[in-house]
């Protein structure tokens, strides 16, 4: 009997190509979200204007220069206006260029720190959606909660922990049974683009952990 001889690329391609897409848009929710934005930690930052990902955010990793040459963290607007400075992404060994300033004034009337929609509620629905998902699959434990907790203010961890945050995404909880139910085998990958989540169901679980042990036992030949 010929065996066929099973690689890791095929493993990779088992499991990163999606049998079906969905997409779940941010604007069904919105609702849910003014609801409950006092609980969650905002994404401060630049925002370019019908843009749902900051250009910039505050206190984090972005930086402008003064006129001594020195690096100053950006913490608001201001601190870019003031100095006129191009910013600069700092790595773990140095500093970046991340926009010039030149650029950054041709679209200067575009800027806002105030969006329609704070990146956070596409963090936390992107989460909350991994969270519903991993309730109804038969081959993997509940996922954890930690990420979604840091995105809520620390006053509110017993809203996640306790999974209120069921009530106010009833109707969220109710797509994803329906889109999962006939599906709790496969793998489920997720990703925000633009202002929507993709989820992306991908192989049977079963016959991913089948292939995998066709190539250990290869690989002990």
């Amino acid at each position: 009997m010929t065996r066929i001889k099973i690689t890791h690329d095929d493993l990779r391609e088992l499991i990163t190509t999606p049998e079906q897409t969905y997409l779940i848009n941010i604007e069904g929710y919105l609702s849910s979200f003014e609801a409950i934005k006092d609980k969650i930690k905002l994404t401060e930052g630049l925002y370019v204007a019908n843009a749902y990902k900051p250009l910039i955010e505050f206190n984090t990793h972005f930086y402008v220069r003064d006129e001594n040459g020195v690096f100053i963290l950006v913490t608001s607007a201001n601190d870019v206006k003031a100095t006129k400075s191009d910013i600069w992404l700092r790595s773990s060994k140095s500093y970046d260029l991340y926009i010039k300033y030149s650029d950054l004034k041709k679209f200067s009337s575009k800027l806002t720190t105030t969006p329609v929609v704070n990146y956070s509620y596409l963090l936390v629905l992107k989460e909350i959606i991994e969270q519903m998902v991993a309730t109804h699959l038969y081959h993997t434990s509940y996922s954890p909660v930690s990420k979604l907790i840091r995105l809520f203010k620390d006053e509110y961890i017993d809203y996640v922990r306790e999974e209120k945050y069921l009530e106010d995404f009833i109707n969220l909880d109710r797509e994803i049974a329906d889109l999962v139910h006939l599906h709790r085998w496969n793998i489920y990958f997720f990703k925000i683009i633009s202002n929507s989540i993709i989820i992306e169901r991908s192989a049977d679980y079963r016959i991913y952990e089948w292939t995998r042990s066709q190539i250990q036992e290869q690989d002990q030949e």
